[in-house]
């Protein structure tokens, strides 16, 4: 069957009408943005940040205002200590590291060691590049270690 083709002047068939720009069409149908680090690290503080090998981090990623992208996280995670727990999470210029956006793993009353995954989405509130970058935190004193550090994001 041959492609749909549009009567010539018929004013339903312009730009403003919903049609895609060549910008919003590689952004709907781009591949998966990934990025990983492999090496073991750790932190010990309860608030979100980076480890000594910063990220792992996307690369800029172009977004439209109101355009959705799905953010999965993944990480080893391990903790020890009494009542600590490993938590991994995502940040970009428009959002911080939160819980929400997060995974984590509780070790109570002992040591604890999984693979975390959390998938979240992101709205962008504007038009531009996006760099998702992970953050870490640990839970109560003690230590997390991190490692087979995951991003990927699609955009929608």
């Amino acid at each position: 069957m041959p492609p749909y083709v549009p009567h010539l002047g018929h004013e339903r068939c312009s730009l403003s009408c919903g049609l895609l720009t060549g910008v919003q069409f590689n952004a709907l149908f781009a591949d998966p943005v990934s990025a990983d680090v492999a090496t073991l690290e750790t932190r010990t503080s309860a608030t979100y940040g980076d480890l000594a090998t910063v990220g792992p981090a996307t690369s800029a990623i172009p977004m439209v205002n109101g355009q959705t992208a799905m953010v999965f996280i993944s990480a080893g995670a391990a903790s020890s200590g009494n009542t600590v727990g490993a938590v991994i999470s995502w940040s970009n210029a428009q959002q911080a590291a939160t819980d929400a956006n997060g995974a984590e793993i509780d070790s109570s009353g002992g040591l604890g060691s999984s693979q975390i995954t959390q998938m979240s989405v992101f709205t962008a509130a504007s038009t531009t590049s996006f760099t998702f970058t992970m953050k870490y935190k640990c839970i109560n004193p003690g230590t997390a270690n991190f490692k087979n550090r995951r991003i990927l994001v699609k955009t929608c």
